[in-house]
């Protein structure tokens, strides 16, 4: 009896490990990518691993985004292609997404001078009348900036430097507290940009959403954008 009982747990035993296997390679990741590249056209996005039919491929504009599903553990190439000449590659990024995590990945700079900025979301599991907000500062000539909520003490975020983000905040979402204006505020205090969002008419209760500061200074191209972390 012992011996068939040894027989048999082992060719089980492996067949859940490779079960366990199967649901690890197979489990995909989430990643959306933004256009925040000044002085960059319309851009494809090709992360399909071959040559595509631009013709029939959809593009994005600066500020723009798409959400992708990706098989995990497998590195990736991310192909970006300008419209204007389909045989113009101006950046690529490699991506290698874990099971069932969620990215962004923003292609910021300007110009030739292009880059791949990839964050792993991390997304607040909230209680009623909350929302989740964070920031990224994705314009090249801002500076520094510190974020500040109109008639609120404490600041969203001090001295958010190029490239760089903060973690998301559990804001109020009610009736009371109403709409909440976000000022960008450069090192002197003076407002870059500001935008005002109320959660509730925007249906942002219970859920995260990115502001991204885009554009630049210096052509007076500077503004958010709201990068919501929901289909």
């Amino acid at each position: 009896m012992k011996k068939y009982c040894y027989l048999f747990l082992l060719p089980l035993s492996s067949l859940f490990a490779a079960c366990g296997e199967e649901n690890n390679v197979f489990l995909p990741g989430s990643l959306k990518v933004m256009h925040s590249a000044v002085e960059v056209p319309d851009l494809h996005v090709n992360y399909f691993g071959e040559d595509i039919v631009f013709g029939t491929n959809p593009s994005i504009s600066f500020g723009e985004y798409i959400r992708l599903t990706l098989p995990s553990n497998i590195q990736r190439d991310i192909l970006f292609v300008s419209t204007q000449d389909t045989l113009t590659q101006v950046h690529q990024e490699v991506v290698e997404l874990q099971p069932g995590e969620i990215y962004t990945l923003f292609l910021v700079g300007s110009g030739n001078n292009l880059e791949g900025l990839l964050v792993q979301d991390e997304p607040l599991i909230l209680t009623d009348s909350l929302w989740g907000v964070r920031v990224v500062n994705l314009s090249p000539d801002s500076g520094p900036v510190s974020i500040e909520i109109t008639g609120q003490d404490n600041p969203l975020s001090n001295d958010l430097a190029f490239k760089t983000f903060s973690d998301f905040n559990a804001l109020s979402a009610n009736a009371a507290t109403g709409a909440f204006t976000f000022e960008f505020k450069d090192g002197n205090g003076e407002v870059l940009t500001d935008i005002n969002i109320d959660p509730l008419t925007n249906g942002l209760v219970f859920k995260n959403t990115t502001l991204a500061l885009t554009g630049k200074t210096e052509d007076g191209s500077l503004s958010v954008r709201r990068i919501d972390s929901f289909e």
